[in-house]
């Protein structure tokens, strides 16, 4: 192979600690280097439970890695300044699941209000970013708090009464859509990347209709990541292993008549599975 430094972040004459090494584990270090993406893909507040509050992160590429240091989760109140969140969730350094999804609990009920082992982190002060009433701005960021902090991802307009806005997702939840291109980070807030239940309109959604660990606006992807012919076993002891780098947990794959497993003979012909 061909060594390409453009793959490569050298830090020379580094004062970084020994504490920021960190061997056996291929982790980013710097936000200002930015390779991971964290999009934030669904925040809920469900009208029959308001203990199930939370807000959900998904990476599409640094699923199994951690969190970069200076990784916070904030959000603003109606009519807070800009420079001023609170509400503050350190994620720096948390492992990220191998889905690529991270789940932040408003508080633990929700581990018995949702099905399987649904929260990642569950802060420990009550006034945090994952229990939103439906009328905050919430977002991701990058550095010190009330400094020179970036915003990476972002839901709601900061300072305003969400109550009054289309971003109103009280009694509700609101969940990312997926583009052509798939999603990206925002730092202004994008209305039409959201679906929002009530909005502006009337609705709302309870405990069942809301998925934490899983975004239901994304197609899933698979990949094919090994096929086996074991020299020392049978036919019956072949194999196809398939991937999905943003299944989330639990996820079935689509509907067969929708996705077809196939394989061609030496005559090219076609053979269903």
């Amino acid at each position: 192979g061909t060594w390409d430094p453009d793959e490569w972040i050298i830090y020379k004459n580094s004062n970084n600690a020994l504490t920021d090494t960190d061997p056996g584990e291929w982790t980013l270090i710097k936000a200002a280097d930015i390779v991971c993406q964290f999009i934030i893909t669904e925040i809920a507040d469900p009208m029959d439970a308001n203990l199930g509050r939370f807000v959900e992160i998904f990476t599409p590429n640094c699923a199994g890695k951690k969190f970069p240091i200076d990784i916070q989760l904030v959000h603003w109140k109606p009519g807070d300044d800009e420079n001023k969140p609170s509400g503050i969730i350190d994620l720096g350094k948390l492992r990220i699941p191998n889905d690529g999804i991270f789940v932040i609990c408003g508080t633990a009920e929700c581990e018995n209000l949702y099905a399987g082992d649904t929260c990642d982190l569950v802060p420990t002060s009550s006034n945090n970013a994952a229990t939103n009433e439906g009328d905050e701005a919430v977002a991701i960021i990058s550095g010190p708090v009330n400094t020179n902090f970036i915003i990476l991802d972002i839901y709601g307009v900061i300072g305003d009464n969400g109550f009054d806005t289309e971003s109103n997702f009280k009694d509700g939840h609101c969940i990312r859509r997926k583009t052509c291109d798939g999603a990206e980070p925002s730092p202004i807030w994008d209305p039409t990347q959201w679906v929002v239940v009530p909005g502006t309109g009337s609705g709302s959604a309870l405990v069942a209709d809301c998925h934490p660990g899983v975004w239901d606006n994304w197609e899933m992807e698979l990949i094919i990541t090994e096929v086996g012919d074991p020299q020392d076993g049978e036919d019956k002891n072949r194999f196809c292993v398939l991937y999905s780098p943003n299944g989330g947990r639990n996820k079935p794959i689509p509907d067969v008549s929708a996705l077809i497993l196939v394989r061609f003979t030496d005559c090219s012909q076609q053979v269903r599975f």
